[in-house]
């Protein structure tokens, strides 16, 4: 998350800062979005972006080439 904060940071001509939250205060508000992020930190996320991209003929883009183009 600090380097996705740098990147819109930049697109956007100010500072962006990432500041974590505690999941105790994300289980305030959803147990099952606290859940997730624990799920995703313990188990992680995984992808065959190449795979996927040759299948349904979508050329991907980083978050920095997406910024580029819609800001």
């Amino acid at each position: 998350m600090p380097e996705t904060a740098q990147i819109l940071g930049e697109a956007i001509g100010k500072t962006v800062s990432f500041a974590p939250t505690p999941i105790e205060e994300v289980r305030k508000f959803s147990a099952d979005f606290a859940s997730m992020l624990e799920w995703f930190d313990g188990v992680g996320y995984d992808v065959d972006i190449a795979g996927n991209s040759k299948t349904y003929g979508i050329q991907p883009v980083t978050l920095a080439e997406w910024v580029a183009e819609t800001m």
